[in-house]
């Protein structure tokens, strides 16, 4: 008595795993259970159609590849190589180990945000539609040549060898607004 009941007329068969391990064409069965000494039976030898069903409460999926059709929905993921797409978009932040590039694309900001350099506090941003500021007020520091078609500065002028003018002006002419400093063809 294995506590199974069967009505008039039918057979009841048992085969424990036991007699299955020594039976010669259990080769093409998937065994829910496994079978002690018989690993090759919980082995899949073909593709399983799931006619749209669920894989429910699974504890790991290894595999080589995955194609999704639809969504991916996790807390965490790790990746040991690529991960690709045509677009992203993430509700918190992005934290990369290595540098950030566009091949062929800007970094855009919203919101009266740009870039930030968080070792040093500096950076720089928009908050209105004319003036790119530096964060924290920080300089800018360069071997090279600021270029502007204006230069104003709020507060004194400072230059560490001499100051250029290029263009010339000439002694009695008018030279509009007063308190330009101008220079004549001899360099006086």
């Amino acid at each position: 008595n294995y506590g199974a009941k069967s009505g008039n007329g039918h057979i009841a068969v048992l085969l424990s795993t036991d007699e299955l391990s020594g039976a010669a064409e259990d080769t093409d069965r998937l065994y829910r259970f496994q079978v002690n000494g018989r690993p090759d039976l919980n082995k899949m030898h073909t593709a399983i159609d799931m006619g749209s069903n669920n894989l429910n409460n699974v504890g790991a999926v290894n595999a080589q590849t995955g194609n999704f059709s639809g969504n991916v929905n996790g807390v965490n993921g790790t990746f040991s190589g690529q991960v690709k797409g045509n677009s992203g978009n993430f509700d918190v932040n992005v934290t990369a180990g290595g540098d950030i590039r566009s091949n062929n694309g800007w970094l855009i900001t919203r919101n009266s945000k740009g870039w930030l350099n968080e070792t040093h506090g500096g950076g720089f941003y928009m908050s209105d539609g004319s003036w790119v500021r530096s964060v924290n007020n920080k300089g800018i520091y360069t071997g090279g040549q600021v270029k502007g078609g204006t230069v104003r500065a709020d507060g004194r002028l400072y230059t560490g060898e001499y100051l250029q003018l290029e263009r010339t002006a000439v002694a009695g002419a008018s030279c509009s607004p007063n308190g330009l400093v101008g220079r004549d063809n001899t360099g006086a």
